[in-house]
């Protein structure tokens, strides 16, 4: 409330290649963090309720 915030940086979730994220966050003058793919897998076992990820695995 009244103090001075700055923004860390971006992370790209679901980047899907276009550059689309990466020019947005140049324009504003932060820094992309890190950016996560996009995942057909990953987003198909998240629609159904289903194990995304075991650790030790891709």
């Amino acid at each position: 409330m009244g103090g001075n915030v700055g923004v860390a940086g971006m992370i790209i979730n679901k980047d899907d290649g276009t550059g689309e994220a990466k020019a947005f966050a140049e324009a504003v003058g932060i820094p992309v963090l890190t950016a996560i793919p996009a995942n057909e897998d990953i987003r198909r076992k998240s629609a159904n309720y289903q194990i995304i990820g075991i650790p030790g695995t891709e």
